[in-house]
């Protein structure tokens, strides 16, 4: 399901920090600036590499934007509430099951502690609502199941996003950390798997 943000006249908060305005503004000339900031933000680091060649695909395409992506991502969060939630320990490849037990066993706090396996995730500007479409097909083809489109007074926005992902309080229960890394290992495994397909998908004319 598509997670509500807000998206109107006045714009869409970016990955960049920026706003951008498109109530009057060109599709080329929006584009063209959105190329400028991500080639920035790829040049400080900021645009994540295991999710670069998809982005960059889609990127070739003129009818299409990216606006922010995640390649996936595993957490420990501290907290109950999205609000309240603090990062305590992240990780955007996979790391040693030993490192993952040592971060839990680590944690002194009263709250709870959860493990979160995040998939990978897309947002992209599109020129039309027809293209809007084909992206959503080609997604849907690529086995991404969960997306949506929203539409502004002059351009398409989507967002998909893989389904791999988990949620368990760590620090309540007495698990087998080798089996729950196994899990997450073939989660952050079919993450990868589905942003492949995706790429190609993206690559066909």
């Amino acid at each position: 399901m598509l997670r509500k943000r807000r998206f109107s006249e006045k714009g869409l908060e970016n990955p960049l920090g920026a706003i951008s305005f498109v109530r009057i503004m060109d599709w080329e000339k929006f584009r063209e600036q959105k190329i400028k900031n991500f080639e920035k933000a790829v040049g400080r680091g900021e645009v994540d590499e295991e999710i670069l060649d998809v982005v960059n695909e889609i990127n070739k395409k003129e009818e299409y934007i990216t606006s922010s992506s995640c390649a996936g991502r595993i957490l420990l969060l501290e907290g109950t509430t999205k609000g309240e939630a603090r990062h305590y320990k992240k990780w955007h490849s996979l790391p040693r099951v030993e490192e993952i037990e040592k971060a839990i066993e680590g944690y002194k706090g009263r709250k709870i502690l959860w493990l979160r396996v995040e998939p990978f995730i897309l947002h992209v500007f599109c020129k039309s609502m027809e293209a809007a479409m084909e992206f959503m097909r080609r997604a849907k083809n690529a086995g991404v199941k969960r997306g949506g489109i929203q539409y502004s007074r002059n351009f398409c926005f989507i967002e998909i996003q893989g389904t791999a992902g988990l949620n368990m309080p760590a620090n309540l229960c007495r698990c087998n950390w080798k089996r729950v890394y196994r899990i997450i290992k073939n989660m952050m495994e079919e993450n990868r798997k589905r942003r492949g397909i995706l790429k190609k998908e993206m690559a066909k004319k």
